[in-house]
């Protein structure tokens, strides 16, 4: 509902909450008469490079949900060199945002437009959202494996964290594995005080195009 002022809206993927249906998927559909959908039933899968070429017509990203995990798609949208709106969320999608490049408005359909159309107006350069992006990247993994580095020092556990992280983690988009098999890359004996979660969550992309 937060899209209808909004259009040429492109929305990437199908409704993947898990009791949805095609039929909640087709008033969906109705709903946004203007937008282009990339699937023609829901529950299908975009391979990353896929999601990426969608984004490629796109120029703002849209995150409209009031509560998500870290959402992947909020991050995917900056790294495809994307602006982003979003509404108010709790999760942690704003982790990333800069306010150079992102806008965080009011859950109503006007705002939602107003911001988009203000973000297409600036005519960012995509390589400058991507690269601020990734150096905000880099300083939060620094700063997650100094965390756990300290963590390894005081269990006296003779490894590098930042190797184990490359090793034992893999990106969300790309192959799944299950957490037990991640957990399997750590030895209980030497981190009996770390925990590591690993959390998959459905994502509903949803990005402006021209």
């Amino acid at each position: 509902e937060l899209l209808t002022d909004v259009p040429n809206s492109l929305i990437i993927g199908g409704i993947v909450t898990w009791d949805d249906s095609q039929e909640r998927f087709d008033e969906v559909k109705r709903m946004l008469p203007h937008a282009t959908f990339t699937h023609g039933e829901d529950n299908q899968h975009l391979i990353s490079e896929e999601v990426a070429c969608a984004l490629s017509s796109a120029r703002v990203g849209v995150c409209l949900s009031a509560v998500e995990g870290g959402m992947y798609a909020a991050t995917e949208y900056l790294l495809c060199g994307l602006p982003v709106v979003s509404t108010p969320s709790l999760g942690g999608r704003d982790a990333w945002f800069d306010p150079r490049f992102t806008r965080v408005v009011p859950p109503r359909p006007e705002a939602v437009a107003a911001a988009v159309q203000e973000l297409i107006d600036l005519d960012l350069d995509p390589r400058f959202v991507r690269n601020e992006t990734m150096a905000r990247m880099v300083e939060h993994r620094r700063v997650f494996c100094d965390a756990v580095q300290e963590i390894y020092l005081a269990e006296e556990i003779g490894r590098d964290f930042t190797r184990d992280f490359y090793t034992n983690f893999r990106n969300k988009g790309g192959n799944w594995r299950y957490s037990k098999d991640v957990l399997e890359g750590f030895n209980p004996a030497e981190t009996s005080r770390t925990h590591f979660h690993a959390e998959h969550n459905g994502i509903q992309a949803a990005a402006d195009s021209q």
